[in-house]
Parts: structure tokens; C-alpha cells; sequence
């Protein structure tokens, strides 16, 4: 018997999951990763951040629908 899968997140059309961040690290993408599994959309704001995951973000939101960055 295979396991259940999981339910696909709560699609809003009138709230977001906003998540700020600044020089967050790795960290950051296992927060969007566990908010993605339970809401949609998630946004995540980079305020000024220098340490590469801006970048890396941008990146990440270009292949998750629902993930703005």
C-alpha cells in the first residue's frame, strides 16, 4: 500500500503567505518549501540582502507556480 499523498496547498485569490527576508541563507528555501505544501501563493520579499540568495530566489520562483519572489 503506497503512503497517501499529500494535499495540494489552499490556492487564495485574496491572501498570500508574504515572507520577509534578509541574508537568510539555505533557510529561507526550506521556508518556502514547507509554506508552498500548505498555502499558494508565497511571496517572499529580499530587502536588500547581499548574501547570494536573491539570486537564487529569483530562480526558484521562475520554476514553482505561485512562488513570487
Amino acid at each position: 500500500m503506497s503512503p497517501p499523498s499529500a494535499p495540494a496547498p489552499v490556492r487564495s485569490a485574496t491572501h498570500l503567505v508574504l515572507i520577509p527576508s534578509y541574508n537568510p541563507g539555505r533557510k529561507v528555501f526550506e521556508t518556502v518549501q514547507g509554506a508552498r505544501q500548505q498555502w499558494d501563493p508565497v511571496w517572499v520579499v529580499v530587502d536588500g540582502s547581499d548574501d547570494g540568495t536573491a539570486d537564487a530566489l529569483q530562480a526558484m520562483a521562475r520554476t514553482i507556480p505561485g512562488c513570487m519572489s
